[in-house]
């Protein structure tokens, strides 16, 4: 989980983040830091905050793809015509993906 994911996660659950900052190394790798008492410390990954999400708010099942086909559908309903740039909609951007792609995803999912 990146590190902005986990300060929305803190967020939606309810927690004041307004001390806690995303940070990006030279590497791009992503933490979280947290300013207290005027001094700037790394969040740790075993913080008790990050445990109570992962051990009350995650659904550990590597066979859901909920988030990835909602994204897939908002996705569609932006689509855009390759030559106008004008959008065509959801109706049209499944037809664009054939036939096959509906009857896999009714299936999978």
């Amino acid at each position: 989980m990146k590190a902005s994911e986990k300060l929305a996660a803190l967020k939606a659950a309810g927690i004041n983040v307004s001390n806690l900052f995303s940070m990006a190394g030279v590497t791009g790798e992503e933490t979280i830091a947290r300013v207290e008492g005027g001094k700037l410390t790394i969040v740790p990954d075993d913080d008790p905050i990050f445990s109570a999400i992962m051990g009350n708010g995650t659904i550990p099942n590597n066979r859901l793809f909920r988030r990835w086909v909602m994204a897939q559908v908002f996705h569609m309903m932006i689509e855009t015509d390759y030559k106008t740039g004008q959008p065509i909609g959801f109706t049209a951007a499944l037809r664009r993906k054939g036939y096959k792609y509906q009857w896999e995803m009714v299936v999978e999912e």
